[in-house]
Protein backbone atom coordinates (compact mmCIF):
# COMPACT_ATOMS: atom_id res chain seq x y z
CA UNK A 1 0.00 0.00 0.00
CA UNK A 2 1.38 3.34 -1.10
CA UNK A 3 2.12 6.10 1.71
CA UNK A 4 2.72 9.75 1.22
CA UNK A 5 4.41 11.90 3.64
CA UNK A 6 1.89 14.78 5.73
CA UNK A 7 3.07 17.85 3.71
CA UNK A 8 -0.05 20.49 3.34
CA UNK A 9 -2.80 18.47 4.81
CA UNK A 10 -1.36 18.47 8.85
CA UNK A 11 -1.01 22.62 7.85
CA UNK A 12 -4.50 22.97 9.87
CA UNK A 13 -3.42 20.41 12.43
CA UNK A 14 -0.17 22.04 13.56
CA UNK A 15 -2.18 25.88 13.14
CA UNK A 16 -4.45 24.96 15.80
CA UNK A 17 -1.63 23.67 17.79
CA UNK A 18 0.69 27.16 17.16
CA UNK A 19 -2.84 28.96 18.03
CA UNK A 20 -3.49 26.92 21.21
CA UNK A 21 -6.77 25.15 19.87
CA UNK A 22 -5.94 21.67 21.64
CA UNK A 23 -9.33 20.75 22.16
CA UNK A 24 -9.94 20.96 18.28
CA UNK A 25 -7.02 18.57 17.45
CA UNK A 26 -8.44 15.09 17.44
CA UNK A 27 -11.38 16.59 15.66
CA UNK A 28 -8.86 18.01 13.19
CA UNK A 29 -7.03 14.78 12.98
CA UNK A 30 -10.45 12.98 11.97
CA UNK A 31 -11.04 15.43 9.13
CA UNK A 32 -7.72 14.95 7.74
CA UNK A 33 -8.14 11.61 7.70
CA UNK A 34 -11.20 11.26 6.08
CA UNK A 35 -9.37 13.42 3.32
CA UNK A 36 -6.62 11.31 2.71
CA UNK A 37 -8.17 8.32 3.03
CA UNK A 38 -6.90 7.04 6.38
CA UNK A 39 -3.86 7.70 8.95
CA UNK A 40 -2.39 4.20 7.38
CA UNK A 41 -1.95 6.42 4.17
CA UNK A 42 0.09 9.11 5.46
CA UNK A 43 3.87 7.71 6.38
CA UNK A 44 4.76 10.08 8.95
CA UNK A 45 1.41 10.77 10.50
CA UNK A 46 1.01 12.16 14.04
CA UNK A 47 -0.01 9.02 15.95
CA UNK A 48 0.87 10.49 19.90
CA UNK A 49 -0.68 14.20 18.75
CA UNK A 50 -3.81 12.32 17.49
CA UNK A 51 -3.98 10.36 20.80
CA UNK A 52 -3.17 13.53 22.90
CA UNK A 53 -6.06 14.93 21.25
CA UNK A 54 -8.77 12.42 22.27
CA UNK A 55 -7.43 12.38 25.95
CA UNK A 56 -7.51 16.02 25.86
CA UNK A 57 -11.58 16.03 25.07
CA UNK A 58 -11.69 12.92 27.39
CA UNK A 59 -12.71 10.50 24.79
CA UNK A 60 -10.26 7.29 26.11
CA UNK A 61 -12.13 4.86 23.87
CA UNK A 62 -10.96 6.36 20.57
CA UNK A 63 -7.90 6.30 22.27
CA UNK A 64 -8.09 2.85 22.55
CA UNK A 65 -9.10 2.42 18.90
CA UNK A 66 -6.16 4.71 17.57
CA UNK A 67 -3.49 2.60 19.20
CA UNK A 68 -5.70 -0.62 17.97
CA UNK A 69 -4.71 0.77 14.31
CA UNK A 70 -1.39 2.45 14.52
CA UNK A 71 0.64 0.40 12.32
CA UNK A 72 3.38 -1.66 14.53
CA UNK A 73 6.12 0.08 12.23
CA UNK A 74 5.15 3.49 13.46
CA UNK A 75 4.75 2.27 16.58
CA UNK A 76 8.32 0.36 16.46
CA UNK A 77 9.83 3.56 15.02
CA UNK A 78 8.46 6.74 17.60
CA UNK A 79 8.96 6.21 21.16
CA UNK A 80 6.60 8.54 21.74
CA UNK A 81 3.79 7.31 20.81
CA UNK A 82 3.94 3.90 23.23
CA UNK A 83 4.36 6.99 25.88
CA UNK A 84 0.71 8.39 25.49
CA UNK A 85 -0.57 4.96 25.17
CA UNK A 86 0.74 4.50 28.45
CA UNK A 87 -0.51 7.83 29.69
CA UNK A 88 -3.20 6.87 28.20
CA UNK A 89 -3.59 2.94 30.15
CA UNK A 90 -2.73 5.45 33.00
CA UNK A 91 -5.83 7.28 32.59
CA UNK A 92 -7.86 3.90 32.63
CA UNK A 93 -6.75 2.03 35.47
CA UNK A 94 -6.38 5.60 37.39
CA UNK A 95 -2.76 5.37 38.12
CA UNK A 96 -2.34 9.04 38.27
CA UNK A 97 0.91 8.59 39.95
CA UNK A 98 2.46 7.43 37.29
CA UNK A 99 0.21 9.60 34.70
CA UNK A 100 2.09 12.90 36.26
CA UNK A 101 5.16 10.76 36.26
CA UNK A 102 5.00 9.92 32.51
CA UNK A 103 3.90 13.81 31.33
CA UNK A 104 6.16 15.45 33.32
CA UNK A 105 9.83 13.28 33.01
CA UNK A 106 9.37 11.93 29.02
CA UNK A 107 11.16 14.28 26.92
CA UNK A 108 8.65 15.15 24.37
CA UNK A 109 9.38 16.14 20.59
CA UNK A 110 8.95 19.62 19.61
CA UNK A 111 5.49 18.07 18.15
CA UNK A 112 3.89 17.10 21.36
CA UNK A 113 5.57 19.22 23.44
CA UNK A 114 3.19 21.96 24.20
CA UNK A 115 0.03 19.59 23.56
CA UNK A 116 1.62 17.36 26.40
CA UNK A 117 1.90 20.48 28.83
CA UNK A 118 -1.40 21.39 28.18
CA UNK A 119 -3.24 18.24 29.29
CA UNK A 120 -0.91 18.09 32.46
CA UNK A 121 -1.46 21.41 32.99
CA UNK A 122 -5.56 20.60 32.24
CA UNK A 123 -5.54 17.50 34.10
CA UNK A 124 -4.07 19.19 37.30
CA UNK A 125 -6.45 21.96 36.71
CA UNK A 126 -9.42 19.27 36.77
CA UNK A 127 -8.19 17.68 39.86
CA UNK A 128 -7.86 21.60 42.18
CA UNK A 129 -11.84 21.67 40.62
CA UNK A 130 -12.30 18.56 42.23
CA UNK A 131 -10.45 19.07 45.40
CA UNK A 132 -12.17 22.19 45.80
CA UNK A 133 -15.66 20.62 45.62
CA UNK A 134 -14.87 17.88 47.76
CA UNK A 135 -12.58 19.42 50.59
CA UNK A 136 -12.57 22.08 52.84
CA UNK A 137 -9.02 21.14 54.62
CA UNK A 138 -6.77 18.33 53.15
CA UNK A 139 -3.80 17.16 54.25
CA UNK A 140 -0.48 18.29 52.47
CA UNK A 141 0.67 14.76 51.79
CA UNK A 142 -2.66 13.94 50.39
CA UNK A 143 -2.49 17.02 48.32
CA UNK A 144 0.65 16.47 46.82
CA UNK A 145 -0.21 12.62 45.93
CA UNK A 146 -3.27 14.09 43.73
CA UNK A 147 -1.28 16.38 41.90
CA UNK A 148 1.76 14.33 41.95
CA UNK A 149 4.30 16.36 43.21
CA UNK A 150 6.83 16.35 46.28
CA UNK A 151 5.13 18.08 49.26
CA UNK A 152 7.43 21.23 48.82
CA UNK A 153 6.32 21.70 45.32
CA UNK A 154 2.64 21.15 46.17
CA UNK A 155 3.04 23.37 49.46
CA UNK A 156 3.90 26.08 47.41
CA UNK A 157 1.86 25.27 44.18
CA UNK A 158 -1.80 25.53 47.11
CA UNK A 159 -0.44 28.39 48.33
CA UNK A 160 0.05 30.25 45.16
CA UNK A 161 -4.15 29.39 45.02
CA UNK A 162 -4.74 31.05 48.08
CA UNK A 163 -4.82 27.92 50.07
CA UNK A 164 -3.53 28.42 53.65
CA UNK A 165 -1.09 25.83 55.50
CA UNK A 166 -0.95 25.34 59.16
CA UNK A 167 2.86 24.54 59.62
CA UNK A 168 2.08 22.02 62.92
CA UNK A 169 -0.80 20.35 60.98
CA UNK A 170 0.82 20.30 57.94
CA UNK A 171 -3.10 20.43 57.04
CA UNK A 172 -4.33 23.18 54.03
CA UNK A 173 -7.73 25.23 54.15
CA UNK A 174 -9.21 25.19 50.78
CA UNK A 175 -9.81 28.32 49.15
CA UNK A 176 -13.03 28.01 47.34
CA UNK A 177 -13.47 30.46 44.10
CA UNK A 178 -16.10 32.37 43.72
CA UNK A 179 -17.22 31.06 40.84
CA UNK A 180 -17.20 27.34 40.56
CA UNK A 181 -16.14 25.84 37.29
CA UNK A 182 -17.71 24.79 34.58
CA UNK A 183 -16.42 21.37 34.87
CA UNK A 184 -17.80 20.23 37.58
CA UNK A 185 -21.09 21.88 37.01
CA UNK A 186 -22.04 18.77 35.24
CA UNK A 187 -23.13 16.04 37.68
CA UNK A 188 -21.59 12.79 35.84
CA UNK A 189 -18.41 14.75 35.75
CA UNK A 190 -18.38 15.55 39.40
CA UNK A 191 -19.21 11.64 40.06
CA UNK A 192 -16.39 10.73 37.81
CA UNK A 193 -14.29 12.80 39.82
CA UNK A 194 -15.09 11.94 43.13
CA UNK A 195 -14.47 8.25 42.04
CA UNK A 196 -11.01 9.41 41.42
CA UNK A 197 -10.60 11.05 45.02
CA UNK A 198 -11.97 7.72 46.69
CA UNK A 199 -9.24 5.82 44.22
CA UNK A 200 -6.49 8.10 45.73
CA UNK A 201 -7.28 8.09 49.10
CA UNK A 202 -7.83 4.05 48.86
Amino acid sequence: MATRSGGHWSGPIFKAIEAKEFESIASLCEKVESEVGGAALVSDWPYALHMFGYLINKDLESARFLWKRTPKSAIESNPEIKMVWRITQCLFLQDYQLLYEALRLHPWSKLCATTAAFFLAKFESDTVTLLTSVYTTVSLADAAKFIGRPAGDAAEFFKNLGWQLDATSMMLTVQKPVVQNDYCSNPIQLQELTQYVVHLEG
